[in-house]
Order: structure tokens, then C-alpha cells, then sequence
């Protein structure tokens, strides 16, 4: 995970995106804990908070969608993949060599 942080003075909720680029598969269900939050005292100036969410908006879950390959999901592709070449390919090839 990439470190992240707020600015001081956030207010909203905060919004986090998670990736599994492991190489198997993890079930969460609602509730299940995620992620630490550190909270620390701040003596400097606070900087100006761009925007402040109390929801998640429309525009951020739009753009989650497409493909998003695990390792997993790759390998079981490979595999698949050799399979196809070993029933469809493999056979053509061992008929010409000896042509």
C-alpha cells in the first residue's frame, strides 16, 4: 500500500481504493477492519482542504470499472492459454515438422 495523507484541518470522509495485486484471492465483508489511521498533533499552519467528501461522488465510482487482472487471474489466463495451444496448435506443429 501506498502511504497516504490528509491535510489538517479535513473534514469528510476519507476514501480509499484497494488493489489485491497478491497472488490470491481476499474476501472482505463490510466491517471487516482495513486499514490503521495514525493521527497526529499538528503545530504548523493548516493547509487549504481542496474539497471535503461526505460521500463517495458518482464521478469517483464511475471510473472504477474495466478489468483489474490479479497474478491470480493471470495465471489461471496462462494456463488456460497453454491449454488452448497444446489442444489446437501443438497438433499442427508435430504434423508439418516432419514434412
Amino acid at each position: 500500500m501506498f502511504p497516504a495523507f490528509t491535510y489538517p484541518g479535513y473534514r469528510g470522509k476519507l476514501i480509499y481504493a484497494v488493489y489485491n495485486a497478491g497472488p490470491s484471492r481476499i474476501c472482505l465483508r463490510e466491517g471487516d477492519i482495513l486499514f490503521k489511521l495514525w493521527i497526529a498533533e499538528i503545530d504548523q499552519e493548516n493547509h487549504p482542504s481542496s474539497v471535503n467528501y461526505n460521500c463517495i461522488p458518482m464521478e469517483i465510482v464511475n471510473r472504477l470499472h474495466g478489468e483489474f487482472p490479479t497474478n491470480s487471474w493471470l495465471n489461471r489466463k496462462i494456463r488456460m492459454l497453454e491449454e488452448e495451444i497444446n489442444l489446437n496448435i501443438k497438433p499442427i506443429f508435430d504434423r508439418t515438422k516432419n514434412i
